[in-house]
């Protein structure tokens, strides 16, 4: 039903003919540069749109919220990132891409709060393109694989003894 009423979503709002925009864009590739793009591979172009959508508002505000939650929690991780951003950029500039390389700590925080939060449980469907081994599993050419990342992401024990992919 939510695939249904999704699908009807972006529907209506790909066919409202927006003229600027991601969208628009899409709209108006050409169909001989959207295959020079890879674009024939994915789902069709209001389904891309959306993901694009979702992508870029859902998983931002969310990381953003559970980010000032976890650091009202952990005041001390509050207070190293405080320090690290204030040594680093200081109180009078805008950071920059450049000053990511000069603070490792907040990089380990952002990497650790999208492991926390795995904003999207399961990872975009696969298809095996050749039947391979997986430690003791066998994946058959053409199966369809779902990835559960936020089992991935919280379960101690398989980080004990990781998979062998042959």
């Amino acid at each position: 039903e939510l695939i249904r009423r999704k699908d009807e979503f972006v529907n209506k709002w790909f066919g409202s003919q927006p003229n600027e925009g991601f969208i628009h864009v899409l709209q108006s590739m050409p169909e001989d540069e959207q295959r020079s793009k890879f674009l024939e591979n994915l789902s069709p172009k209001g389904k891309v749109a959306f993901e694009f959508f979702l992508a870029g508002t859902f998983t931002t505000s969310t990381t953003t919220t559970v980010l000032m939650n976890v650091l009202c929690q952990y005041p001390e991780v509050q207070e190293k990132l405080r320090q690290e951003i204030f040594q680093v950029i200081g109180p009078s500039r805008y950071p920059t891409l450049k000053d990511q390389e000069a603070m490792p700590y907040l990089r380990a925080t952002i990497l650790e709060i999208g492991r926390f939060l795995t904003v999207a449980p399961l990872a975009v469907p696969h298809k095996a393109m050749k039947t391979c081994q997986l430690d003791k599993y066998t994946i058959p050419e053409g199966v369809e694989v779902w990835v559960n990342l936020w089992a991935l992401h919280h379960d101690e024990q398989f980080w004990e003894e990781p998979f062998q992919f042959r």
